[in-house]
């Protein structure tokens, strides 16, 4: 999902037999290479009109059922729009509230192959789990506990038996923020860890420093500027798929997370990075920043601010290899490979079920990024030009050439 800043962790709870199934793959496809064709067949969001389709901000997200009900999740708003397949807004589950099945900080709404529903929020420096019959009436609510972390971004797998996760810990007496990024049980108890990085946080007695805003939005960057990023997505039958973004290495899991089933490596030649995508990097970060500060606080970012967050970060010339992964269908991954900050478009590489480079494509929009694959169609969230999120689903046909 995008937000002002993507994380991620995961660094090694369990012993696990290494991976013998190591998979090369060189810079183009071997041999008969596959075509990965999207035809639109609907999009709606705020040209309609109605209310129960203006979604704003970075968070908005799908979930789809198995007849096809698409479940757009409004964190703004703290609820979810159903919508049937022909388009139609059908009923809206939660609103901001304290009661059974409202919400105070809606962040995800995940449909399981079951067809029940856990929904995801975070406020007042807590995560807590809501659970929805396939009838989305509400059952129960728990909070999260991970041990000493606070999870912030999450994936469920398909029988909600395990979670990927990004979270965050902060030492008070240092007022350093360690994130990490893992697979974690439903008991909050960590499978895997993969990475683990640490960033300065916001002083109180400093909030009102310039240099101390831009050291903090600097560390913040280092996701983009270090690759201090991973990632981890579950496939329709469970299967774990996780990479980093400093390393083209894709590692397929079996769905219990205790055995690696095949390692995918590509070779690749370094893309560089501009100057205009890591502007386009710091604008939302800037914006997503003040937009949760009063103003007093605002004003003192500036972009000469960011200038410094830019320079603190210290980016280099070229990006890493993998920005995301998408589960694909019948085995398939997609590991983004590019992404322009600036144009919002993704490049990615196709692998098929025995982890064979077989083609490569491309979304506009930051649609790849927040796709869903679900029974021949791709369902996505894209952001057009004027910063509108609209819904979209496209039938996806693989064509051999």
């Amino acid at each position: 999902m995008t937000k002002w800043i993507a994380m991620a962790f995961m660094v090694a709870g369990v012993q696990t037999a290494v991976a013998q199934n190591i998979v090369e793959n060189g810079s183009t496809p071997k041999g008969k290479t596959v075509e990965t064709v999207f035809t639109e067949e609907l999009r709606l969001g705020s040209d309609t009109g109605d209310s129960r389709l203006i979604w704003t901000g970075p968070a908005v997200s799908v979930s789809v059922n198995s007849q096809g009900h698409m479940f757009v999740v409004d964190p703004s708003n703290n609820r979810v729009i159903e919508i049937d397949p022909s388009g139609k807004p059908t009923r809206q589950i939660g609103k901001k509230g304290e009661g059974p099945g409202e919400f105070q900080g809606l962040d995800d709404f995940q449909i399981l192959a079951s067809g029940a529903a856990i929904a995801f929020e975070n406020f007042s420096g807590r995560s807590y789990l809501s659970f929805f019959d396939t009838e989305m009436n509400f059952q129960n609510r728990q909070q999260v506990t991970a041990e000493h972390r606070l999870p912030r971004l999450v994936e469920f797998s398909p029988n909600g038996m395990l979670i990927a996760v990004t979270a965050t810990s902060l030492n008070r007496d240092t007022f350093i923020e360690t994130t990490e990024f893992g697979v974690f049980n439903m008991l909050g108890q960590p499978l895997h860890l993969f990475l683990s990085w640490d960033a300065p946080y916001i002083r109180r007695e400093k909030m009102e420093d310039p240099d101390h805003w831009a050291e903090f939005l600097g560390s913040r960057m280092a996701v983009y500027s270090k690759g201090y990023n991973a990632f981890g997505v579950f496939d329709e039958n469970g299967a774990v798929f996780t990479a980093r973004a400093d390393k083209y290495e894709i590692v397929k899991w079996n769905p219990e997370m205790s055995e690696k089933v095949m390692t995918i490596v590509r070779k690749h030649e370094p893309r560089p990075m501009t100057k205009g995508e890591i502007e386009a990097i710091a604008k939302p970060m800037h914006d997503e920043v003040i937009s949760q500060l009063p103003k007093r606080l605002a004003d003192i970012i500036t972009f000469e601010v960011i200038e410094k967050a830019v320079e603190f970060a210290e980016f280099t010339e070229t990006k890493f290899p993998i920005f995301g992964l998408t589960a694909m269908g019948d085995g398939k991954i997609a590991a983004t490979h590019d992404y322009n900050y600036a144009t919002r478009e993704a490049r990615a590489d196709l692998f098929d079920a025995k982890g064979h480079f077989v083609g490569v494509f491309t979304r506009p929009d930051n649609g790849l990024e927040k796709m869903t694959v679900k029974n021949g169609y791709a369902y996505t969230i894209e952001t057009d030009e004027r910063d509108v999120n609209q819904l979209v689903r496209y039938k996806l046909e693989f064509k051999t050439k």
